[in-house]
């Protein structure tokens, strides 16, 4: 199962709720009398292993894990991914590396503390430091990250689109060694169009909206030229939660026949979601997926008479302008505007020098007050 958090920098809202609706019989949804077909209720001791992926951002990835890895035969599923993905990266442009013992600041930490039991491991390019300082903040964008659109041309070897293409392949491999005790089926694409795929997926969220697979996903052939804000509020739903869906829809769901009038969810069916989507083409196609949405909103504030002195879940709150308030806003000029307004300040301050010290010389001549009167006469 994969699964993205929203507002995990938030004393991991996303991860804490996951939890809290698995021990409540609530993840992925409540079971509902009415529905014919729906999702399994899953619990915490569903999870055989949790793989996170943290900052992957250089060629060589440490993994973290509170569990002892094995590098001989020993059967531990922790140990046979990791011996797994080394194999798997052998010869690649990734280098995989280890740090045993110590956990960063990660979600399996929300599991852990639930179930010390649960398997995980948190796969990251930094040892014991972050190496984005930017990560998480309004700064993380293509250009801090000195990210280079190719556009479907072939990537540098020392891309960040080709180490996450080598990283991710051998990741899905690996996950699938460990589970099945045999190797994936051949992947019937080409690295090469993975490789166009990453790039085209980092020119979305950092560069412009405006790309071609969120305009496969949708209808709208211009979004907006600016990366969309993955600023976390209070019961919001964002742009890129929105898309994020849409495109994990896309890239995992099944192309059904049915027309656009017929592609709509089921109420009897709570398991399938149907989006209409582009897809590459101007007619349009019916998609069926499993890819689900759900609340990401503190449990803190679900709970009743709630301990707000426990810190046992993320208590941030949000300010917000009421409707009658107002604001004025000093925008601050651009460095070149400033610039601009600095050199003529000066110019004008020099010219007058210049007119009063000829003022000042001629003064004689300029304002002779016996001249003034002949000619006056």
């Amino acid at each position: 199962m994969f699964v993205f958090y929203h507002g995990e920098s938030y004393d991991y809202i996303g991860s804490s709720r996951m939890i809290y609706d698995m021990e409540n019989n609530a993840f992925p949804h409540r079971l509902q009398p009415h529905a014919q077909q729906q999702s399994s209720l899953l619990k915490l001791e569903d999870i055989g292993m949790v793989i996170e992926l943290d900052q992957v951002t250089k060629n060589e990835i440490y993994y973290h894990s509170m569990d002892r890895i094995s590098h001989n035969n020993e059967t531990e599923m922790i140990s046979d991914f990791i011996r797994a993905l080394k194999q798997k990266l052998s010869g690649s442009s990734v280098r995989l590396s280890g740090s045993i013992g110590r956990l960063p600041p990660s979600s399996l930490q929300r599991f852990l503390k639930k179930d010390r039991n649960i398997k995980g491991v948190v796969l990251s390019s930094y040892n014991s430091t972050f190496d984005n300082i930017f990560y998480h903040s309004i700064f993380d964008t293509g250009k801090n990250l000195n990210y280079t659109y190719y556009n479907k041309t072939e990537p540098q070897p020392e891309s960040i689109q080709r180490h996450l293409t080598d990283f991710s392949v051998a990741v899905a491999q690996s996950l699938y060694l460990t589970l099945f005790k045999t190797s994936s089926p051949s992947i019937k694409i080409s690295n090469e169009k993975i490789i166009t795929l990453v790039d085209e997926l980092l020119y979305c969220y950092l560069v412009s909206p405006s790309c071609e697979i969120f305009q496969n996903v949708t209808f709208l052939k211009s979004l907006d030229d600016k990366p969309y804000s993955v600023y976390v509020g209070v019961l919001s739903n964002s742009n890129v939660t929105t898309l994020t869906g849409l495109t994990l829809a896309w890239l995992t769901g099944e192309r059904v026949q049915k027309n656009r009038t017929a592609c709509h969810n089921n109420e009897t069916d709570l398991s399938r979601q149907y989006f209409w989507m582009a897809d590459e083409g101007d007619q349009g196609v019916c998609v069926e997926s499993l890819m689900n949405y759900s609340l990401a909103q503190s449990p803190a504030f679900v709970i009743k008479d709630y301990d707000w002195t426990s810190q046992e879940y993320s208590t941030w709150t949000e300010s917000v302008w009421q409707e009658k308030m107002s604001a004025r806003a000093f925008i601050k000029p651009s460095r070149k505007q400033e610039i601009l307004s600095l050199l003529s300040g000066l110019l004008v301050f020099i010219f007058s020098f210049v007119i009063v010290y000829f003022i000042s010389s001629k003064a004689n001549i300029l304002f002779n007050q016996q001249a003034l009167r002949s000619a006056a006469c």
